[in-house]
């Protein structure tokens, strides 16, 4: 073997050489990245799911987003190696890398911005498709969550996209138990224990009916004194994304208890809903 290797011409042997090299150096980077996206797999599904479909598909963009950075890695290191098989200056091409990387960074600058928040809200769990949300001054509901936006149906029927770069501030109406308020103004003349006792009867029928409620309704009292009339506060806590139909019935109960009791209301009332997450603390809702 070695006489037969001693007959080819040295051109050849260091070309044959180089290929083996270079093949060694491919085979070795795609068992990396075979490896790399195993254990990528690995380990987010071993993370605790507490929404099957939503931490699923959460796990899914997350785990492709840093299969493609893992691979992108590994192929620009064994670039890099192939190239000093064939005494390529590798500093020279580390700089070029670097100026080319600049410029297309100057030049998508908030394409990146988008991207790189996108992979936190992903991996933070900020927020997933289905919940309500507050942000970018629009309230609505997620349908899609993107690496570069995020898509959310207002309540109008009208659906936004987002840039996630946008995404400073992000209030979340679905995580822990939402608050129901309604304030019923109702004018001064009315009898204030009558009127109590119309309000307790109307939170009384909700409370056997709606499955949704996690406490209350409670009737706490007159929050306040206006020109003409006198408002007293109903309140209840609900389970996530009910708090606005618990508001609608208990606006309908009230109004039927009032006039059951010839009791007439003054002007509109209002309504407000809020968390009792404080990871999540929701504003009042007017």
């Amino acid at each position: 073997m070695e006489g037969f290797l001693m007959t080819i011409d040295p051109r050849l042997q260091v070309a044959l050489t180089r290929t083996a090299q270079v093949l060694l150096v491919l085979l070795a980077a795609w068992a990396l990245v075979r490896l790399g996206n195993g254990s990528i797999g690995r380990f987010l599904e071993q993370r605790p799911r507490r929404r099957a479909y939503l931490e699923e598909k959460r796990a899914k963009t997350l785990a492709s987003l840093l299969r493609s950075l893992f691979r992108y890695l590994v192929d620009f290191a064994a670039l890099l190696t192939i190239l000093g098989l064939f005494n390529v200056p590798v500093t020279s091409v580390l700089a070029l890398s670097g100026f080319i990387g600049l410029a297309v960074g100057f030049g998508a600058q908030n394409l990146v911005k988008d991207i790189i928040a996108g992979f936190f809200i992903l991996f933070e769990d900020e927020y997933t498709v289905g919940e309500a949300i507050e942000t970018a001054g629009l309230t609505g509901t997620v349908e899609d969550i993107g690496l570069r936006t995020t898509r959310v149906r207002d309540f109008g029927g009208q659906l936004h996209t987002i840039p996630n770069g946008m995404v400073d501030k992000v209030t979340n109406l679905s995580r822990g138990n939402m608050r129901a308020l309604v304030e019923v103004p109702v004018p001064y003349r009315a009898d204030s224990e009558e009127v109590l006792a119309a309000l307790h009867e109307a939170a009384a029928d909700i409370r056997q009916v709606d499955s949704d409620l996690t406490s209350g309704p409670k009737v706490l009292g007159i929050s306040a004194f206006g020109p003409a009339t006198v408002t007293y506060i109903v309140q209840a806590e609900t389970v996530a994304n009910s708090q606005w139909r618990v508001e609608r019935d208990l606006r309908l109960a009230i109004r039927r208890a009032l006039a059951k009791h010839g009791i007439e209301m003054g002007p509109t009332a209002t309504t407000r809903g809020a968390t009792d997450n404080k990871a999540h603390k929701q504003p009042t809702k007017g």
